[in-house]
This record gives C-alpha cells, structure tokens and sequence, in this order.
C-alpha cells in the first residue's frame, strides 16, 4: 500500500515513498460480503487531504502525524458512524486499519425476503424521539425439550401447567417455546414476573396468555438469548430493525426502547420469518 515511481525533471527515474498512515474499511453490518448500498462519505478530523478509495474499498489516509484522529462516515442509507483512531510515532506500527460496520437508516432498500421490525418512537405531545435506543434480543430454543405440558392450555390460559426434569432451572421472566408438533403450531410464552412455591401443582404464570390453544404432552423449549442488535432512532422518530436469523419459521425478539429522562419501554415480539413487524408508535413518558 505504499510506493510509487515518479520521473526527475532530468529524466532519472526517483522513488518517492508514501507511507499509508489510516486505512478504514466502512462495510455493511447487514449485508452478505459487507457489500455498501449507494454513496458513502468518509471523513477523517484532523485531515489535511481527502482520502483515496481503493478497489477493495478501503479509504486510505497518508502522511499523517502521530495523534488522534476521528473518523465520519455519513450515507443516505446508512446511521451516522464514527470512531477515533490513533496514528503512532513509529512508521513501524502503520497503518492502523479500521473495519467499520454501518448500520441501515429506516430508508435503506430492505430485501423483500428480510424479517423486520418497524416503529415510531415519540415523546410526549406526539414530538419524535430522535436519537432514542432502540435495541432487539433475539432468542433461540435449545437443541432439545426440557418439559412438556401435563394438561392441555386453552386459548387465553394464564397459566401452564408443566411437568419434567428441567423445571428447577427456570427463573421468574424465562422465556419458552411451545412446539405442538401435530398441530404445526409454535408459540413464544414467558413466565409472569413471580412464580408460586408450588407452582407444578398450581400452574406456571405467565407474562401474558396464551395465543393459541395447546394440547397435553405439547414439547416446551429453553430459550436464552443469542444475539443483540441496536440502532437509533431518526429525526422523525422512526427505526427499522432487521433480524437476520429467524429460528424455525418463527422468532422471539425482546425489544427495549430507552432514552434519558424516560421510562424504558420493554416489548416481546414474535416474528414471523420473512416478514415485517410493525409496532406502531411506542411513546416514551418522562420521569
């Protein structure tokens, strides 16, 4: 990345080195290969010069000063990104490379096929949002059953009664899937906030009722979270949140909404894979 031949006014041929200081490397954090959509900015504060783009997309920053500089990268489909980098005294130690995940604005140009979740965040008396975190936690069910349902949940039963080995290591808030294999059916429920001393005789509260019905010997699943995602919201509040694996054809998603001053909001969604989750508006309210 350094190195160049350049002729002398006396026809000599003279090697004039360049030393590559900064090499930032701005990629798609949803993208397969990392691959941009549309023009990317980036800036380096503390610059003299622009900086020159490689064909394997790299933006390259020469003869820099040791110091710290801070790198901007703005785009139309992309949030703001920006990280602080170092350039030593050794020329020994160059260059500092910087891979830079860019994460998609609510406009970005989503694949049809994507799993998404959308939503309006505002403040009181309908003002947007703008800059809130909102984040994602997307679960996944264990490799194999823990339990199973000693009786048959109707529709909207606020409880489950449960009956197998792997009770013991469920705690107040767990998360579980219902997978009724004869019916083709899948339901995410979580367990209610406290659970009774004797909760495999009364029943296993839950955090909301069930959706669908569930016939006994109905295999129930762990699930833990495996990965998190987190964007903020836009001037008009607006946040769009891909989730780039859905377990089985559906999805468990814990979505949490926060911003200084507030009351975080906690939402849990089920996501249907391949398609798109809109939450509506979700008002944050002051402390």
């Amino acid at each position: 990345m350094s190195g160049a031949w350049e002729p002398t006014l006396a026809g000599q041929p003279e090697q004039l080195l360049t030393v590559v200081s900064v090499a930032v490397r701005p990629f798609d954090a949803i993208a397969p290969g990392g691959t941009l959509v549309g023009d990317v900015t980036v800036r380096l504060a503390g610059a003299e010069k622009p900086p020159i783009r490689n064909r394997s997309g790299w933006y390259i920053y020469t003869g820099l000063k040791s110091g710290d500089y801070t790198v901007h990268v703005e785009s139309e489909y992309y949030m703001g990104a920006g990280q602080t980098v170092t350039v030593p005294p050794s020329a020994e130690s160059l260059p500092v490379t910087v891979d830079l995940p860019l994460f998609p604005k609510p406009s970005y140009p989503f694949a049809s096929h994507l799993t998404l979740i959308r939503t309006v965040v505002q403040r009181q008396a309908s003002r947007p949002a703008e800059g809130a975190a909102v984040r994602v936690d997307l679960f996944e069910p264990e490799s194999s059953y823990s339990a199973t349902l000693a009786a048959a949940a109707d529709l909207g039963a606020p409880k489950l009664k449960l009956a197998g080995v792997g009770l013991d290591a469920w705690s107040p808030g767990s998360v579980l899937l219902l997978k009724d294999t004869q019916a083709g059916r899948l339901e995410y429920v979580r367990l209610a906030p406290s659970i009774p001393a004797n909760a495999a005789a009364e029943g296993y509260p839950l955090a909301e009722p069930v959706r669908y019905p569930h016939q006994a010997g109905t295999s129930v699943y762990a699930v833990k979270p495996v990965s998190h995602y987190e964007v903020l919201a836009d001037s008009r509040g607006e946040a769009a949140i891909p989730v780039a694996r859905v377990p089985l054809s559906r999805g468990f998603v814990a979505l949490t909404v926060s911003q200084d001053g507030y009351a975080t909001i906690h939402r849990d969604i089920q996501c249907e894979e391949g398609r798109t989750a809109s939450l509506g508006i979700l008002t944050l309210l002051s402390i």
